[in-house]
């Protein structure tokens, strides 16, 4: 290995010409990490259920938002055709998102073209992550 300090070749974790320590470039055998989903057919392993709080999952139902994707759609159109970027984000409560889409013309339209595309396959979520209805 190289000393990064002098640049002699050394063979030790102690450079020979600067005396500086380079255990720190060493190479450790990292052991991989455990995939709890997979199990050999000898290991016989419980199923493991991912946590789907994350995945708008509220006391065991699926809940849809109250507010619905025609209404979105129809303002992110609207919003395009006047030039007034964001309407569809007010709408759904992301109001932070919705002034950044109206002061740069809807992320210079890229945004808005990818939110009508979320909106239309069902992707596009209220400001609590909830799909649109």
């Amino acid at each position: 290995m190289r000393c990064p300090y002098c640049g002699a070749e050394t063979k030790e974790t102690t450079c020979e010409y600067c005396d500086s320590d380079l255990s720190f470039m060493v190479e450790k055998e990292v052991p991989e990490p455990e995939n709890p989903f997979t199990h050999t057919h000898d290991e016989q392993r419980p199923f493991i259920i991912p946590d789907m709080s994350q995945q708008n999952y509220y006391n065991g139902d699926y809940s849809y938002s109250s507010k619905s994707k025609f209404f979105a759609s129809f303002l992110c159109i609207i919003g395009m055709i006047f030039q007034i970027h964001g309407l569809h984000r007010f709408y759904v409560g992301k109001t932070l998102s919705g002034l950044f889409y109206f002061f740069t013309f809807g992320g210079f339209y890229l945004g808005t073209i990818v939110d009508l595309i979320s909106i239309s396959n069902g992707s596009f979520t209220d400001k609590d992550g909830r799909p649109l209805k």
